[in-house]
């Protein structure tokens, strides 16, 4: 879909200064420097019949203050682009790892994650959910703290799964269904697959339990795409490929879903 046909999901872009819409970014995508692209509207690098994102980080890229992003997020606000707390959805994205992104000194950069939206007095300002790569490892990260206040010293972590040297050549295909809250009694989940090439869905993580913080804001903005915050090391840029992000909501009388369904929707694009 062009990014004007995007508009009634209100995406938003992040990349180098404010969030803008990315409905009003002009065709292929967004500018890095020297003739690249930060963001680009393309072809499968797999498959020239389907098409594809590509996110691209570089050294001589504008910075968003001391960090690199390539990113596309929900506007953050709670007019129903989110996820809100204590409902159940299924979600799906794609991504397609380039050479760079774990050449020798890549270090970490997130891919995705549901990000905060803190409170005054909060001290633990990393997102609830968290996809990284560091040094060619997929990892999965969930934080929770039922606190009004929620400050890092009390906040409790859990890694849900971890792949080390993982593949290039193929598409990572995740789907998962969650509800998020940071209260056990609203019933909190986490259930993920991933799929790997042509590869069936495999389910690698699953946890029953808060994944959440007791925030004010009742909605946990989805980001992904790429963000690096350390200093830059190793090579020049960092590269991926995604199929964008698609959030459905489970609710009674809707036809039903598993994560078959969700991945042949990612499959299709």
């Amino acid at each position: 879909m062009p990014f004007k046909a995007l508009a009634p999901w209100r995406p938003m872009r992040q990349v180098a200064g404010p969030n803008g819409m990315l409905a009003d970014v002009a065709e292929p995508g967004i500018p890095g420097a020297g003739g690249d692209w930060a963001l680009l509207r393309t072809v499968d690098p797999l498959d020239a019949r389907r098409a594809a994102y590509r996110h691209r980080i570089s050294a001589d890229f504008p910075m968003w203050g001391q960090t690199w992003r390539s990113e596309i997020t929900a506007n953050w606000t709670d007019d129903g682009s989110n996820v809100m707390r204590g409902v159940d959805y299924w979600i799906a994205w794609a991504v397609k790892l380039e050479p760079d992104t774990v050449s020798a000194g890549a270090g970490e950069i997130s891919l995705l994650d549901f990000h905060v939206v803190p409170d005054p007095g909060d001290t633990q300002n990393n997102s609830p959910f968290h996809l990284f790569l560091n040094d060619g490892a997929l990892r999965f990260m969930s934080l929770w703290n039922p606190d009004a206040v929620t400050l890092k010293s009390r906040t409790r972590l859990l890694h849900l799964w971890r792949e080390d040297g993982v593949v290039t050549d193929r598409w990572h295909w995740f789907v998962m269904k969650a509800r998020f809250h940071w209260d056990a009694a609203a019933g909190p989940y986490l259930r993920i697959w991933r799929a790997l090439g042509d590869g069936p869905p495999v389910q690698i993580a699953a946890r029953t339990g808060p994944n959440a913080f007791n925030d004010r804001a009742p909605f946990l903005p989805q980001k992904f795409g790429l963000y690096r915050w350390d200093p830059w090391t190793g090579a020049p840029t960092r590269t991926i490929y995604s199929k964008g992000f698609y959030v459905l909501r489970d609710q009674a009388g809707a036809p039903p879903l598993d994560e078959h369904e969700m991945l042949a929707l990612l499959r299709s694009i």
